[in-house]
């Protein structure tokens, strides 16, 4: 009888072991998982930085562009006169 007792009990504390063991691992993923979308959100910021940077960059020549454009329809006017 003592024996069944004794391996119940190490049954109960093997599971209870477990389960512990699983938390633990339960508790871990989820340190990784938000170290990992932190990363992920640090890059998709700079990946925003980037983006906004480029669109100043395509609005400047965009600028640029349309003073030409509008230099050059001058100079071409100005040519058909003469």
């Amino acid at each position: 009888m003592t024996y069944l007792i004794d391996r119940m009990l190490r049954s109960r504390d093997t599971y209870e072991e477990y389960i512990m063991n699983q938390e633990q691992e339960h508790e871990k993923d989820l340190v990784k998982n938000a170290q990992r979308e932190q990363q992920l959100n640090r890059e998709i910021y700079k990946l925003g930085l980037e983006l906004e940077k480029k669109n100043r960059e395509i609005e400047r020549l965009n600028s640029m562009l349309g003073i030409f454009k509008e230099t050059a329809e001058k100079i071409f006017l100005n040519s058909k006169e003469d």
